[in-house]
Parts: C-alpha cells; sequence; structure tokens
C-alpha cells in the first residue's frame, strides 16, 4: 500500500502495510501565547539554544509578532542544532526532506535525522526509519528501518507502535510475526490510533483463536507497565 508524509510529502505517511504520519515541528518546541519576543530574541543572541529554537519555529509559523520567513528560521534552527538541541535537528531534517527554507535534500534531511535519533527523538527515529524503508536518502536497509520503528514504539509513539506492527505483519527487515504485528497495532489503538483498528481486524483474518488470544495478552502486559 503506498504512503507519504509531514506537509503532504511521501515522508511519513504510509498506510495498510506503510508508514504512517508525523506532525511538521517538534510539539515541544511552539512558541508560547505569551510570549515576549524581545527576550526571546536576547536569549537567542545571547546563544541559548532552547530560545533559538523557540524563535525558528515562531518564523517557520508566521505569527502577529514576526512574519512567517522559512529563511530565518532555517538560520535559528541550525543555531540551535549546532549545540545539539534535538528538537533543532528534527526539524532542519524536515526542512530539508521537503525543500522548506533550505534546499531539498533527503541525505541532509536523514544526516539531521540521524543525529535527533541518536538523542532519542521520536520523531526522528520514525522518519529515518521511513528513509531506511523506502531508499530515500540512504541505502535502503529494513532491518535498520524495523529497529528505529521499535525503539520508538517502545517509548510510547503511536504511528511507531503502528508500523512496527505493519514490520511484522509483512515480514520487512524482521521474521514475519503476526502475533507481534497484532499487539502493536492493538497498542497503537490504545494510544489513540484509531487508523489501525482496520489493519488488525486484516490480520485477524490469517491468524488462529490462539494466535489472537497470545497477541492479546502481550499487548495488555505491555499496557500495564
Amino acid at each position: 500500500m503506498e504512503g507519504s508524509g509531514p506537509g503532504g510529502s511521501d515522508h511519513t505517511r504510509q498506510r495498510s502495510l506503510s508508514e504512517t504520519t508525523l506532525e511538521m515541528i517538534d510539539a515541544s518546541s511552539r512558541p508560547p501565547r505569551d510570549l515576549d519576543l524581545s527576550s526571546l530574541e536576547r536569549a537567542a543572541y545571547s546563544g541559548q539554544a532552547d530560545a533559538q529554537l523557540l524563535l525558528g519555529n515562531l518564523y517557520l509559523q508566521g505569527s502577529r509578532v514576526v512574519a512567517k520567513n522559512d529563511l530565518t528560521a532555517a538560520r535559528w534552527f541550525q543555531m540551535a542544532a549546532a549545540q545539539g538541541m534535538a528538537a533543532a535537528q528534527f526539524n532542519l531534517g524536515l526542512m530539508h526532506y521537503d525543500g522548506v527554507g533550505l534546499p531539498l535534500d533527503h541525505v541532509q534531511a536523514a544526516g539531521w535525522y540521524q543525529l535527533a535519533a541518536q538523542q532519542g527523538h521520536t520523531g526522528a527515529q520514525v522518519n529515518l526509519a521511513f528513509m531506511y524503508s523506502n531508499g530515500k536518502g540512504v541505502a535502503q536497509y529494513d532491518a535498520e528501518a524495523a529497529r528505529l520503528y521499535a525503539l520508538a514504539a517502545e517509548k510510547g509513539h503511536p504511528g511507531a507502535q503502528f508500523n512496527i506492527g505493519l514490520v511484522f505483519a509483512n515480514g520487512k527487515g524482521v521474521v514475519q510475526d503476526l502475533v507481534k504485528a497484532h499487539m502493536w497495532l492493538s497498542i497503537a489503538i490504545a494510544s489513540g490510533f484509531r487508523q489501525a483498528i482496520e489493519t488488525r481486524d486484516a490480520i485477524e483474518l490469517n491468524m488462529t483463536d490462539a494466535e489472537k488470544d497470545a497477541a492479546g495478552r502481550l499487548a495488555s502486559e505491555w499496557l500495564s507497565r
């Protein structure tokens, strides 16, 4: 089945037996409503990475206090990313992937995602997994895609939970295992990823009652941790 991604590209949105969506900007770094722009700019110019990240997001989104400016957003993200801020590295990956404020460059996108993923950023892990799964910006490597999806799924990322369920259903980069596929799809559903219901129902058609019971027990154990 076909896929696409954030902002309408084919990056992180696969359906059925491929991957799903992510939001465009790291949610933890959106500017607050009571923003003091002057104070934020002083902090950013003084080298505070969190302020640089917030200012970058402010320019990327646009608001009543600053006009949208993708180039300026990218500059602030680059400053924060150079100081190791994973959310800024993630955002640069997104911008390079779609060519927003930066040249469209999947190799650069993968590099920024790699840096953020190494710090545990689940969005970066999912996007990088998609790139490994599809050979975009990196050589296709299904086992690495599965590893990254599993990392994000264990940390509670609903889309990753859906994706790793599909990985096990397809046997792509792992040994096919419908019990584990059903387990992860059930966990994704419990996490609010309702799109997984139809896929889980389809997988159940090829499972025995004993396998479905086993999958249910595994999902319950995971969710009760």
